[in-house]
């Protein structure tokens, strides 16, 4: 099952969506592959999100299962143009500090 994860501004938290349902959350971890897709033509926000398979979210994960995996750089996106700087990769940890990638230890 696709889901979808992204920001929400006026909750200031992460929002993770699936078909079923919404679930938000200030730590989202996400593991096992996931790409972005971006509407640039969508009139409202957001305009672009990461994608991923549904049993690859962990909302609010344990502190074991962030610890085995150390911050890299961050995933940005530039709301103007509707573009990520990274477009792919195998895990993610969105937090209160923003989307890092991740590599393990």
């Amino acid at each position: 099952m696709k889901n979808i994860v992204h920001w929400c501004l006026p909750k200031k938290m992460w929002t993770s969506h699936t078909y079923k349902s919404c679930t938000k959350a200030p730590v989202i971890l996400v593991e096992n592959g996931w790409s972005v897709e971006t509407k640039p033509s969508k009139r409202a926000n957001p305009r672009g999100w990461v994608v991923t398979d549904h049993a690859n979210v962990t909302v609010n994960p344990p502190p074991e299962a962030v610890s085995q995996y150390e911050k890299s750089e961050r995933l940005i996106y530039d709301k103007e143009n509707v573009h990520f700087n990274i477009n792919k990769g195998e895990a993610l940890l969105f937090d209160e500090t923003g989307c890092h990638l991740l590599r393990g230890k």
